[in-house]
């Protein structure tokens, strides 16, 4: 028997693993794909806390941006000032980086294992899975699900995903005259989100969007638009479709289930991005179940630490994100035409330049609306409020007294105790 069964092999459930094998404790992840990493999803820009924070090897990052241009519906084109350079990585390969952290660690596991069903007993839980056209089951005596958020496994045990659901739809491009970030906004290209041109290497970019409803036939749209349509030389791979809840999930802890990473909705709401908060409540996660056992406390309660403690760090960033969501479903082409001669004034010009952070959006939203005054855009602002509260299921809570980030102990000790 296990100690820890890791559900999916993506960022956040492969350094759950590595964290918990280094602890000393046995750990096994089980991934549905055969090839880690793939497909990849995920357009890979991440911020200076990935890479300096998880010790991210320099051949994993394909180039830093330095240049935005926000594209309006009146196609005017705005320079955005980057305080902030984020980082292009290579998905698949930092993924497969990861899983091999996690695997020396001392972490065993099973590829093309798509788990079926997980069932909890007194003291342990068995997780069944299909390999092919065979069958199997591991006992441990807890189980983390990282599957991300297409798989119906998490609602199965129910771990339900987010207040508001978008579509995600993204494929790869040769491209000319790209050379870091293009956003494209409006109700033709994604209502209440955005799409996206992202250089990657060479004349090669990620093109996508986020959008509720349709990602597929908004995709091509964009790819036909007056935007692009003279820019792409040719499709280089085929569009690669995700579902992403936005929001919080009420538990994210049942019994000796526990969720990590997109499943827990741990994405950044403004976004879509979930490196950052899926590694560091991964951490999170790993240092409640280690003060657990040194405490000699595995019960429920014990256990929850971690549901208050992850919340407690991101849950207001991920509510004032949904929060800009409401309100941009509520805003029109003509509000968008107005923005860049807004963003444009020293006041909002002064408010982008001084923005240091990547991962935290909060202070940067308020402090936009802050600036922004009365008028239209404030009956705006109160419709998404509006929608806000009855969409949410926020609640209050309860303040623990946090772990040290490392616990040296011996956990062969402390075994029994789970």
């Amino acid at each position: 028997m296990y100690d820890c069964i890791i559900v999916g092999a993506g960022p956040a459930g492969s350094h759950t693993a590595a964290k918990l094998a280094k602890m000393g404790f046995s750990v096994i992840i089980l991934e549905e794909h055969r090839e880690i990493g793939i497909p990849a999803h995920c357009t890979g820009i991440v911020g200076e806390n990935v890479i300096t924070g998880f010790n991210i090897p320099e051949n994993l990052i394909l180039k830093r941006i330095d240049s935005v241009r926000v594209h309006s519906p009146s196609k005017e084109k705005l320079i955005l000032p980057t305080p902030i350079k984020p980082f292009v990585i290579d998905r698949v390969l930092f993924d497969r980086h990861l899983f091999q952290c996690a695997t020396e660690a001392g972490a065993d596991y099973l590829k093309s294992a798509r788990v079926e069903d997980i069932q909890q007993k007194k003291d342990s839980v068995s997780v069944f899975y299909k390999n092919g056209k065979s069958s199997g089951s591991v006992e441990g005596k807890i189980c983390i699900v990282a599957v991300g958020a297409m798989s119906p496994l998490s609602r199965r045990i129910g771990i339900s995903g987010g207040n508001l659901s978008y579509g995600s739809a993204q494929l790869d491009v040769e491209i000319e005259e790209i050379e870091g970030i293009e956003l494209f906004v409006g109700n033709e290209i994604a209502p209440g989100s955005f799409g996206y041109a992202v250089s990657t290497n060479g004349k090669i970019a990620k093109v996508g969007l986020i959008a509720r409803g349709n990602a597929a036939g908004r995709l091509n749209s964009l790819l036909d638009s007056d935007f692009l349509k003279e820019h792409v030389v040719k499709k280089c791979t085929p569009p690669r479709f995700r579902r992403m809840p936005f929001g919080i999930v009420k538990n994210s802890v049942i019994g000796r289930i526990l969720s990590v990473g997109d499943t827990a909705c741990q994405v950044k709401s403004t976004t879509g991005g979930g490196v950052y908060y899926g590694m560091k409540s991964a951490e999170i996660l790993s240092n409640t179940i280690l003060e657990s056992v040194v405490n000699g406390d595995f019960s429920l309660s014990s256990l929850k630490k971690y549901d208050h403690r992850w919340k407690k760090e991101i849950q207001t960033e991920i509510s004032v994100g949904l929060f800009l969501r409401k309100f941009l479903e509520n805003v029109n082409d003509d509000w968008w035409n107005r923005m860049p001669g807004i963003l444009r004034s020293p006041g909002m010009k002064s408010l982008i330049e001084d923005y240091k952070e990547f991962d935290h959006h909060r202070g940067f939203i308020l402090s936009f609306f802050k600036g922004m005054g009365p008028g239209r855009i404030m009956s705006d602002i109160m419709k998404s409020i509006t929608g806000l509260v009855s969409g949410m299921s926020c609640r209050e809570n309860k303040t623990f007294k946090e772990p040290h980030d490392e616990l040296s102990v011996s956990i062969p000790e402390f075994r029994a105790n789970i």
